[in-house]
């Protein structure tokens, strides 16, 4: 019987798959392990890296909520930094709703005022500074303007200001929430 070493390449083939499919399904293990294990998550509840800030407004939003405070004459209920998704709403059956959510979900405007009885909001406020003259901010301006325009829901900017004239901004509400 003559056998030749051809005779034993089959073999050595099989062999050789098995062990690269065997080195492959660990590879995949551990980093199914390593990208859906609890216990390794930078978000795990002992690691939260999480602060309290030192205040919610800044400095120029708090010297106009100050005024926006008197002029509002506890008339109406006044949010700060409210999310645009939970201003405006889509219809159910919206064709890309997600798509349109998306773009609202991560902005907020400066101030909303609501009616005190139900918290239908009235008017939304956006102070605005120095970084609303940048393209970027500009675009989404354009963009959430819009989208107040549509919802039928005034949207008042008031320029950043070390001072505001508490009657004239009162005339402002007022002209746009009746």
């Amino acid at each position: 019987m003559n056998i030749s070493w051809s005779d034993f390449m089959p073999i050595w083939k099989v062999i050789g798959i098995m062990y690269i499919l065997g080195i492959t399904i660990t590879i995949i293990k551990i980093w199914i392990t390593r990208h859906f294990s609890k216990n390794d998550e930078p978000s795990s509840l002992k690691n939260l890296p999480y602060q309290k800030r030192a205040s919610v407004l800044t400095k120029a939003e708090k010297n106009f909520f100050a005024v926006l405070q008197e002029a509002a004459k506890d008339n109406f209920l006044i949010l700060s930094k409210v999310r645009l998704a939970d201003i405006l709403t889509l219809p159910n059956n919206q064709v890309y709703r997600a798509k349109y959510f998306n773009r609202i979900t991560s902005k907020h405007v400066d101030f909303l005022l609501c009616d005190k009885d139900n918290s239908q909001p009235l008017l939304a406020i956006e102070l605005d500074d120095s970084s609303h003259l940048w393209a970027s901010r500009n675009e989404r301006d354009i963009f959430v303007d819009e989208a107040f325009q549509k919802a039928n829901l005034p949207l008042l900017h008031i320029k950043n200001s070390s001072t505001y004239d508490k009657a004239e901004l009162a005339q402002q509400i007022y002209s746009l929430v009746s």
